[in-house]
């Protein structure tokens, strides 16, 4: 299979007449499944920047030093093509681009680059030609500066650490990918102040295969390139392998191959299969001379594959009984196999007593495949066996009569008046052209400035659309910073206020607790301080004397506390109040008024006598009571 991936577009190229060798120029010919774009008058440059717009899987010519004058301008070029497109050369030193267009049903005009070229790319196509190869399966890539150090200053070497230690970082990066992607490379690192200067990879794979592009950075830059063969090879797009193909056509295409002695080479089918896929499948196997249908009429796709190779389509109508006989030695999948291989093997049928006969009637030593694909094109089997014969022995010159000297006269003669008449003819077509180029190049002179005019207006109205909007953003954004500020500032001013009244007495600060636990305690309380526990619950009388160990002053509490809690507090001494109505909240800030606390201070301590108060008495009731009970028992014994 010749075809690494599905092919999306082919560049034909040739060398326009009376181009200088200086300033060549070409016209190019962009086809895919269809032709999509054609240009005359193309410098070299402008084909470079139309590959890296296409990015073609091959650019075809006639002959690569149209291209390029030696080995060095044609690595050159190479080098600056995108990874994966290739450069083809359709024809060798036997087979002349007018003879291969001829074989293949590709119409050409000589006299015509652009037609030249659109053979190019088809020829391409349909696997003819040698891919041109200068690169070995190595890939060179150089990490070093992207900027000169200059002579220096004040700060020359931390400049130079800093350039060095961004080509270390990037080496580095460089290093994982390739270990990361399981490549075999080696690496030479030359060492600068603070990093490195330079560092050079050589990776054992192809640049195309190597994940690391060519980039320029603000202090490195990265070369990715091909180690150059010692010279110039050519590899085969396709073997001269011939096929007979069956197509059945629909959402789900089935492909069937067959070589010229009825063995099947393969059969696949897909749904929703293009035509560019299609024929990747179909290359993978062979070249084909006939493409069969079981529909009559054939169908649009099958006819479209035909004309674009250039060959037969048989239409066979076959019925399913026919079909399953046909196709039952070979088990296909479905009946969209069972179809294509039916067609196939009913085509190559067809033409099998023709085929045995030739192959029986072939010289010794020569190109049989060639010979059968040639009778099935309908070419004269003399005329093939002569194309196909090895020259054994050189013809033995003839020595012409006077007859067919005079003839040979006459006919040059006619000959060179028609030349004459032709060259004539063709000067006034070329003057016509010349004409014609300059209106069409008038023409595209002022459709490029209309153009670019409505261009520059719909851009300018983009751009001042897009300016509006962002100034709009910024205002808003602007707008809620500034609410945002006022908010702070009125909440800095509120805390300057209230840090003034604590400092003169007018406020006292809470030391927020939130939960009653021994932890929250222990890690917020410290001597004198006024304590405000957000929640109450949980603590117990061992909390409380915890509490108490630390001497606040009081404590504010919220929620509700537990009665063994409230009750040691009382023992203790320690205030212990109910913080609605004393606690003051300034945003996040929380405090309490002197007064206030003082007076809850006060209520509470009442409160605290008062509880005493009832239990010494309760305490004398009890043991008066105990008393009362041993008296009376003192007394039931002495009776």
């Amino acid at each position: 299979m010749f075809i690494e991936r599905p092919i999306k577009v082919v560049f034909g190229v040739d060398i326009e007449k009376g181009s200088s060798h200086s300033i060549p120029r070409y016209s190019v010919a962009v086809v895919g499944e269809d032709t999509v774009e054609e240009i005359r008058g193309v410098s070299k440059h402008r084909i470079l920047r139309l590959a890296n717009k296409y990015k073609p899987e091959m650019i075809a010519c006639d002959n690569i030093f149209e291209l390029s004058r030696d080995k060095r301008e044609l690595v050159n070029l190479l080098s600056l093509l995108p990874p994966n497109t290739k450069l083809v050369q359709v024809t060798d030193r036997e087979h002349s681009l007018s003879a291969l267009a001829k074989a293949h049903g590709i119409r050409i005009s000589k006299t015509d680059p652009l037609d030249e070229a659109r053979a190019c790319a088809k020829l391409a196509l349909l696997g003819i030609g040698h891919a041109v190869e200068v690169f070995e399966n190595k890939t060179k890539i150089v990490v070093s500066r992207g900027r000169s150090l200059g002579r220096g200053g004040w700060s020359q070497n931390r400049y130079r650490r800093k350039v060095h230690g961004a080509v270390r970082e990037m080496a580095r990066n460089i290093e994982k990918t390739l270990k990361d992607g399981g490549f075999e490379f080696e690496m030479n690192t030359k060492k600068g102040f603070g990093g490195y200067s330079r560092v050079e990879f050589v990776v054992e794979e192809a640049r195309d295969k190597v994940p690391i592009s060519s980039s320029r950075h603000a202090d490195v830059r990265v070369v990715v390139s091909g180690v150059e063969r010692s010279g110039i090879e050519f590899v085969p797009l396709a073997k001269k392998k011939y096929i007979i193909v069956g197509i059945d056509p629909g959402t789900t295409m089935g492909i069937a191959a067959f070589d010229l002695h009825g063995n099947l080479l393969g059969i696949t089918s897909e749904r929703g299969l293009s035509i560019s896929d299609a024929i990747e499948k179909i290359l993978s196997f062979g070249i084909p001379v006939v493409f069969a249908s079981d529909v009559a009429p054939a169908p649009k796709t099958v006819e479209r594959l035909s004309r674009m190779f250039g060959v037969e389509c048989v239409v066979s109508k076959l019925s399913v009984e026919e079909k399953r006989k046909l196709s039952s030695q070979f088990n296909p999948k479905n009946d969209h196999e069972r179809d294509a291989i039916a067609a196939a093997y009913h085509a190559f049928r067809m033409y099998k007593n023709k085929l045995l006969k030739a192959e029986m009637r072939a010289p010794p030593f020569s190109d049989i495949e060639q010979i059968k694909a040639d009778v099935i094109r309908q070419k004269k089997v003399k005329e093939s066996y002569a194309t196909c014969k090895p020259e054994i022995e050189e013809r033995e010159e003839e020595t012409p009569t006077d007859e067919e000297k005079e003839r040979l006269r006459n006919k040059i003669s006619k000959q060179k008046k028609t030349i004459k008449r032709l060259i004539e003819y063709n000067q006034e077509l070329k003057r016509e052209i010349e004409e014609r180029d300059e209106e069409i190049e008038r023409l595209r002179e002022r459709v490029e400035m209309l153009r670019s005019e409505v261009y520059r207006e719909t851009r300018r109205d983009e751009l001042v659309s897009k300016l509006r909007k962002d100034v709009e953003l910024l205002r808003n954004e602007i707008r809620k910073r500034d609410e945002e500020i006022e908010r702070l500032r009125e909440r800095v001013e509120m805390l300057k206020a209230i840090r003034k009244k604590e400092m003169d007495g007018s406020l006292i600060p809470l030391k927020v607790v939130d939960r009653f636990t021994r932890e929250c305690i222990r890690s917020n309380v410290r001597k004198g301080d006024v304590v405000y526990l957000k929640d109450a619950s949980g603590g117990g009388a061992g909390t409380a004397e915890i509490l108490h160990s630390l001497s606040p002053r009081a404590v504010l509490y919220e929620g509700e506390m537990a009665h063994s809690a409230y009750e040691r507090f009382l023992e203790l001494g320690l205030p212990v109040i109910k913080a609605e109505g004393v606690v003051l909240s300034f945003d996040d800030a929380l405090c309490t008024s002197p007064s206030s606390l003082n007076k809850a201070i006060e209520t509470w301590m009442r409160e605290r006598e008062e509880w005493k108060r009832k239990r010494d008495e309760e305490r004398i009731s009890s043991i008066i009571s105990e008393y009362r009970t041993e008296r009376a028992k003192e007394l039931r014994k002495g009776r």
